[in-house]
């Protein structure tokens, strides 16, 4: 049946081709040639336009696919590059034209196997005293009796003399639009003051909202920006978010990236990040911009120094393709905008594909405490020849003092009355330097090579206090300590990240079939030295156990990565990709524990360990594709094979060695009308091996209360993913919908199993020899367990209100995780526990569009979560619940001409945890400043940060084995004032976002695709 259907759809096609051929070698021989049509009018009066030049060029229409599949926006369309002039005259007296295509040039296209209907045309016209036009045309095919006809349609020309007058005009766009899977958001339907940012700007718009200091986009997290579609410093989003001008923006695309493999080949691998794309106005891509400021106060019954200062700039230099962004920044008031990769302590080196590449999928919120930061950055980018170039360099030192308290229940220490308790002083320093690149080769149409080079320095140095006590309830009444402990540590450490991933893809002469090749080289190195004293008192005994020791430890990680895709699409509908995948990992890991006795340092064969393992994957698959009309489906399967090995070689030698087989179904399904509504739901399965440290068999006793170990018996795990997303909009209105939802299960997954030595001590089996716990201390071990569950469901919808003045988003998360592990208490019995986390929270933002006179922005969160265990048998551990909400008022009004005062009131509230840490309190910051200089570039301003001083910061951390209540030293009030300097140099002025071209662009694009 299918090999008839084949036959039938070959020989079709072949009639058709040859058919063609013979009608247009007919017209060469009866000297029949092609002619271009069209006509040029005034947009003033309707007037012709006589003697205007006429250039028609043809252009590849997968130079437009190409650019609309990485990121769609209508600036890059200025950018294509055309082929062949086809023809060029002038219009006559009427303003119309007809050009004749030379045999040769129609006959060079035809060798490239270009057909009419498939032609992309673009249009130059010029006329003096009026505006240089290019117009992009999908021309319309007739027949006439003296050949054929390529009809182009009418052209409007404006006098230059008149393009003054449009920045005047207030056009009246659609504040939101979808393009494919694109939402597009128009940034002049959201008004902000003056000095707003770029995430200021994007707070505002329907399906954004923030959570805990992170910016939230449909439901997940922005783990992306790029401006004008270029990274803009390494791609960090805080960066991006806070240093673009929000009056730079006019439009903002919200789209799931993917990979550079799927966008090439067209086969989804379901590797997307949540991105969004600044698209500058035309002012902006020519000229400077940016700031320069100071700050200078003193804290009021604050906290941290008592001479709080500010300084810093931006400085953005855009020459077209060519730009040159510079940030500094130095404070001691908290401002704080790096991601992960400025904290040292990297991710682990393990199994797992992608060596560095799992870095940029994580970003941290602010450090807690109290930071002095100091910052530099450089961004640039260009466009060499056939070379997109770019790249950033950012340097940062953040001295960070925090102190803590928390209280700790144990789920089954609860039952006997166990808990931990600890105060604790961290001060630490961290300089770090990250190096991003990103070169991008076109070699030609049917090949592209990328570069992303990736490096991290980093050091640290960190000193550490801790006191803390565990105790147990005797009868639930009386709270007995078990063990009193003061710990003292000074550490310090180095990191080196290094990666490069290379990317090559080649389209063959037949549509569709096409072969993409990543190879990704990593290196990672970290060693440290930690100096440890340790003051332990058992209450029960009235002695003490004091310790002095030197901990080195040294890490590292060699990998390669390699995937190989090929693509053949068997028709327009049907479609298969075959796939290749391949991961070698080599870690080593040394950690030496030299022990104070005797006037002298001594090696601690009990608490020193050098381990190397090391891991590969091979994996064969094959994908379906099938795309009709709004459906697209993808579905396939990979045969995997992987290995996991270790080598012990000291203190004793051991040797581990285990193969593993799987499966790896996957499958994705797509439907929508890519202008009001978009569907996806993506199932997806994977394995990860566990890291070195979660196999090195050595104790950590750097807190004699809380200790780890390694567990070589670990074998991978086998995760199952399913992802849901749903758009729907409606341009007209405004109003929006979006629904995203992910669950997962995982078999095999790594889970706690802690011990709890309780008020006798226990003894443990470490390798060959035994370790002693000394009472109320724990320690903690990774196993593999089955029944780890994860699910989240979350909803939001945009509403106008008030005739779009007010600009409504509303969402709702549901969340739940189920956890096993293992505890034992004492020599007791091993017991199973079921940790149960489901929680349901409401985000509700109102945000003003009145004027740039009077911006507002209400927001309220609101959290409440459970804590269940099954291993808990009273009623108060069994079933915890807690309630968390923010709520907050921002307001900036300029009341007078140039004076600004605004203000943010925000209020939280804690209930459900720890009698000590409920809390309930407000922030309250205010300012007021004014405006100077001939275009008000000066601004200086008087600000108190927490003026009612009540500023706090409350925590709950919730495991499988434990819940965590967490009180953190923040800033208290203190008054500042500070002076800042507006750049503003731009070509033609920064209104100047009207542009005729791009219109164009919008009503072709549209008019091809929806």
């Amino acid at each position: 049946m299918f090999l008839i259907r084949d036959m039938l759809i070959r020989g079709f096609s072949l009639l058709i081709a040859l058919s063609t051929t013979l009608f247009v070698q007919a017209q060469r021989g009866f000297g029949f040639a092609p002619v271009l049509s069209g006509s040029v009018i005034a947009a003033e009066d309707s007037s012709k336009v006589s003697g205007a030049k006429i250039e028609v060029w043809y252009f590849p229409e997968d130079s437009l696919s190409s650019w609309r599949t990485s990121f769609p926006s209508v600036e890059a369309l200025q950018k294509i590059k055309v082929e062949s002039l086809l023809a060029s005259g002038l219009t006559d007296e009427n303003g119309i034209y007809k050009l004749d295509i030379e045999t040769e040039v129609m006959g060079k296209l035809r060798s490239k196997g270009v057909r009419f209907r498939e032609m992309m045309l673009s249009v130059f016209i010029q006329k003096s005293e009026y505006e240089d036009v290019w117009n992009i045309v999908k021309p319309e095919m007739q027949r006439t009796e003296s050949g054929i006809a390529i009809i182009l349609g009418r052209v409007q020309l404006r006098k230059i003399a008149n393009l003054q007058k449009l920045d005047a005009i207030n056009i009246r766009t659609k504040s939101i639009e979808m393009n494919g899977d694109t939402t597009e958001i128009n940034a002049g339907s959201f008004k902000v003051n003056p000095d707003a940012s770029a995430e200021d700007l994007i707070a505002k718009m329907p399906g954004v909202m923030k959570s805990g200091g992170d910016l939230q986009a449909q439901g997940e997290k922005v783990q992306r920006v790029l401006v004008d579609g270029k990274p803009f410093f390494g791609e960090d989003p805080k960066a991006a978010l806070k240093n673009v001008p929000a009056d730079a923006i006019s439009k903002v695309q919200i789209y799931d990236a993917q990979s550079e493999q799927s966008q090439f080949t067209g086969f989804d691998d379901g590797n997307t990040t949540k991105t969004i794309n600044i698209i500058t106005k035309m002012g902006f891509k020519t000229g400077q911009f940016g700031k320069i400021f100071a700050g200078a106060g003193k804290s009021i019954e604050g906290t941290g120094d008592d001479i709080k200062f500010q300084g810093g700039g931006s400085y953005n230099t855009f020459n077209g393709d060519r730009r040159l962004s510079i940030l500094a920044q130095s404070n001691n008031i908290n401002e704080q905008n790096f991601a992960v990769e400025d904290i040292l302590g990297m991710m682990p080196s393990g199994g797992g594909r992608g060596g560095m590449r799992s870095m940029g999928d994580f970003f941290v919120n602010d450090q807690d405490g109290i930071v002095t930061s100091h910052m530099l950055g450089l961004n640039y980018s260009d466009k060499v020849g056939n070379w997109d170039i770019s790249g950033s360099y950012f340097f940062g030192n953040s001295i960070n003092n925090r102190e803590t308290g928390s209280e700790r229940f144990y789920i089954a220490g609860r039952q006997a009355g166990l808990t931990y308790s600890e105060n604790s002083n961290k001060i630490s320093n961290n300089i770090n330097h990250r190096l991003n690149g990103r070169l991008k080769w076109n070699i030609n149409e049917k090949n592209k090579l990328i570069l992303q080079p990736r490096v991290t320095i980093q050091a640290n140095k960190r000193n550490d206090t801790i006191d803390a006590v565990t105790s147990i309830e005797d009868n639930l009444t009386n709270v007995l300590p078990i063990s009193t402990l003061n710990n003292f540590q000074d550490e310090s450490g180095d990191a080196l990240n290094a990666s490069l991933e290379i990317d090559y893809m080649h389209a063959f002469e037949k549509p569709g079939r096409s072969i993409a090749i990543e190879f990704i080289p990593s290196f990672r190195n970290r060693g440290g030295i930690n100096n440890l004293a340790n003051n332990l008192l058992l209450e029960s005994s009235s002695s003490a156990v004091l310790t002095d020791q030197i901990i080195s430890s040294t890490s590292g990680n060699l990998s390669y990565s390699t995937e190989i895709e090929f693509t053949e699409m068997i028709d327009s509908v049907n479609g298969i990709e075959f796939e290749y995948q391949s991961d070698l990992n080599q870690n080593s890991s040394e950690r030496l524990n030299e022990f104070y006795e005797f006037s002298d340092y001594y090696l601690d064969t009990l608490l020193s360990n050098r381990y190397i393992n090391g891991y590969y994957r091979h994996a064969l698959g094959a994908q379906y594709q099938y795309k009709m009309g709004k459906w697209r489906m993808d579905i396939g399967a990979y045969g995997q094979i992987a290995g996991l090995d270790g080598d012990q070689s000291f203190p004793y030698p051991e040797i581990i060695q285990r193969k593993f087989f799987n499966v790896l179904p996957r499958a994705s399904i797509r439907y929508g009308d890519h202008r009001s509504s978009h569907f996806r739901l993506f199932y997806r399965t994977n394995t990860n091996a566990p890291d070195i440290q979660e196999l090195q068999n050595v104790v950590d006793n750097s807190n004699l209360l809380q200790l780890s170990v390694g567990n070589p018996d670990l074998v991978q795990n086998y995760q199952h993913r399913v992802f849901l997303r749903y758009f729907s909009m409606s341009p007209e209105s405004g109003k929006s919908k979006f629904l995203f939802g992910n669950f997962s299960i995982t078999q095999n997954a790594f889970t706690n199993f802690t011990r709890l030595a309780g008020e006798n001590g226990l003894s443990i089996n470490v390798g060959d020899s035994t370790y002693v716990l000394n009472p109320g201390s724990q320690i903690t071990q990774k196993v593999n367990m089955n029944g780890v569950v994860s699910a989240m469901l979350s909803g939001s919808i945009g509403q106008p209100l008030a005739g779009g003045k007010l600009n409504l988003n509303l969402g709702i998360t549901l969340n739940y995780s189920q956890t096993p592990s293992k505890i034992q208490l004492g020599d007791g019995k091993v017991l199973r526990n079921m940790s149960q986390n489901p929680s349901a929270s409401l985000n509700l933002g109102l945000g003003s569009n009145i004027s740039e006179k009077i911006d507002f922005l209400i927001s309220s969160s609101s959290s409440l979560s459970e804590v269940r265990n099954t291993m808990a048998s009273d009623l108060t551990s069994s079933l915890q619940q807690y309630f968390f909400q923010t709520t907050s008022f921002n307001i900036n009004v300029m009341p007078l001409g140039s004076w600004v005062v605004t203000t943010d009131l925000s209020h939280r509230a804690f209930t459900g945890l720890d009698a000590n840490f409920n809390q309930n309190f407000f922030l309250w910051n205010a300012a007021i400043g004014r405006k100077f200089g001939k275009k008000n570039e000066w601004d200086v301003r008087f600000r108190i940060f927490d003026i009612l001083n009540q500023n706090r910061s409350i925590n709950r951390s919730v495991t499988e084995t434990y819940f965590e209540d967490i009180k953190t030293n923040v800033l208290t009030r203190y008054i500042m004032l500070n002076l800042t300097y507006n750049i503003r140099n731009l070509k033609g002025g920064s209104n100047q976002e009207i542009d005729p071209m791009r219109v164009k662009m919008i009503k072709y694009w549209r008019g091809r695709h929806h």
